[in-house]
Parts: structure tokens; sequence; C-alpha cells
């Protein structure tokens, strides 16, 4: 951390406040008055720059988000056995999307190849939340409960593809809508999704996808974000509610889940025993018509 320039991190959603929180206290004892640092966060979370700022103020500290658009999963025992624990599998896509007005020495991130500095971030995250995990959660979650294991086989079943295509229209039009993105843009955008996730390459398990749902059906992530998006504006959203329905009725098939449990799905299926969907609108903070 006393040599640091430029930090970056993939912890997960549910690990950024404790994360900020000790990080907040390295930064105050060992950050000299003639340094600064940028961290850049690649994480799946409707405002995971905020939620850092929130912890750590210093304006020597440049805290900005980036945008993943490429699937990284577990390798296999014999790739470990060969490369090592440290091992990914990851997309052949290398491009970085990330706020570039954000960091305090955006020259220093701009000469790191694939990095690729945007203005106006904000909206972009919102953009690859409402679409890119929008038709990843209808897709895993439909997936899941029709009983298929692997993403690429329930994104290639032709209804759930259907589902889920309609979804990132719905979602897109809001998104045009609101924010003035173009159709077409919109349209490149739902079909380069649905094509990386039919992709056989791309060997993901679904629980693996499906994990976490509380988080995942939180009120402004990729689910009800875009489903309250519609309703602002008076759009359709009927694709997006089968996929929350889905979510809704999603249980682990083993209890030793992908990632070792899943207490999140125990949580949900708690709520649902208890008072059904409305508990479970309540809880998230979700309120629809």
């Amino acid at each position: 951390m006393d040599e640091a320039d430029l930090i970056l991190t993939s912890l997960g959603a549910s690990q950024l406040k404790s994360w900020a929180e000790s990080l907040a206290t390295d930064l105050a004892a060992e950050l000299a008055p003639s340094r600064s640092v940028d961290i850049i966060l690649a994480e799946n979370h409707p405002a995971p720059a905020a939620l850092v700022r929130s912890h750590i103020s210093s304006g020597r500290v440049g805290i900005a988000q980036a945008q993943v658009l490429r699937s990284c999963i577990e390798p296999t025992p014999e790739q470990v056995a060969e490369f090592g624990p440290l091992t990914v599998q990851v997309q052949d896509h290398w491009s970085l999307p990330l706020d570039g007005t954000a960091l305090v020495r955006p020259e220093l991130a701009a000469s790191v190849p694939g990095f690729d500095l945007r203005p106006d971030f904000a909206t972009e995250l919102t953009r690859k939340l409402y679409t890119y995990n929008a038709i990843n959660a209808v897709v895993s979650y439909i997936g899941h409960q029709r009983g298929y294991d692997m993403l690429a086989e329930a994104a290639n079943d032709a209804e759930i593809a259907a589902i889920a295509g309609a979804a990132g229209v719905e979602a897109s039009s809001a998104l045009v809508t609101a924010y003035g993105f173009t159709a077409g843009e919109q349209a490149e955008w739902v079909e380069r999704a649905l094509t990386k996730y039919q992709d056989h390459r791309i060997v993901d398990p679904l629980e693996r996808q499906c994990r976490d749902p509380v988080r995942k059906l939180g009120k402004d992530d990729r689910l009800f974000g875009p489903i309250s998006l519609c309703i602002e504006h008076g759009l359709p959203h009927r694709n997006l509610l089968l996929g929350v329905k889905a979510a809704l009725a999603y249980q682990p098939h083993e209890a030793a889940t992908v990632g070792g449990g899943d207490p999140s799905s125990a949580e949900l299926r708690g709520w649902m025993e208890s008072g059904g969907v409305r508990e479970v609108l309540s809880n998230l903070g979700v309120v629809l018509p």
C-alpha cells in the first residue's frame, strides 16, 4: 500500500463496505502527503464508487467505477494442476471501460493497454446492469427453474432466449427514453449479451449465476431497476417480471453450492414461506403498482 499508484478490485458487492472501511484506515496511515492513488472498482454493484467514497474522502484518492463486459469463470482441475491455483478462464474481450473523470491521475490509467477512460460513466454502468445483467438474470433463473445446469445450455433454449431477448428490449426501451441512448445501440447490446451467454466455450454453472438472489433482486439492481424505469415511463415489462418470478422461486440444488453455500437464497426462501411475494417486496424495499 505504501508504494501503490493504482489499486483494482473485483471483490463482490457484498464485500465492498468492509473492504472500504479497512482501506480507509490503511490509506490514512500510509499515504504520504506527496502521494496520490487511484482505485478502480470492477464490481457488479449499482453504485460502488459512492459506497467506497463514503468511507474514503481524501482528494488525493481517485475512486473510479469500471464496466466488466466479459465472463471470468473457474478453471478446470486440469488447468489448476498445469498453471497453478490463481488460474482463471476469461472470455476473449480485452477492453475495460472506466470512469476517467473520477481519477486523480488519468494519464496513468490511460497508459494501461485496454483501459478505456470515458465521461458520464454512471449512465454507462446503468446501461450495462439493465441490459447485460438483466438478460443474464432472466436466462439464469428461468434456466435453473427448468432444470439446466449451465448458462449456455439455458441461453440456447429457444423459449428462454426469446423471453430474455424480449426482457432486454423492454429494458432498452426504458434506457432509450430515460437516458437518450439510441435504439440501434441498444439492439446491439441485447444481441451481444445473448450471443455471449449462448457461447458454449464459456462453461459457467447456473448456480454460480443465480446465487445471492436477495442482492440481485435489489430495487435498483438488474431486474427491479429496469422494471422501475419501465413503470416510470409507462412501458411494458412483462418479460422482466418473468425473470423476477423465476428468481423468487430459486432454490439451489445442493446446500453446498458453487462458492460454498448461499445464505441469501435461504433468506429469500424464508421470506417467501413466511409472507409470500408481498413480504419479499417489503423487505427489498420494492414498490410495484
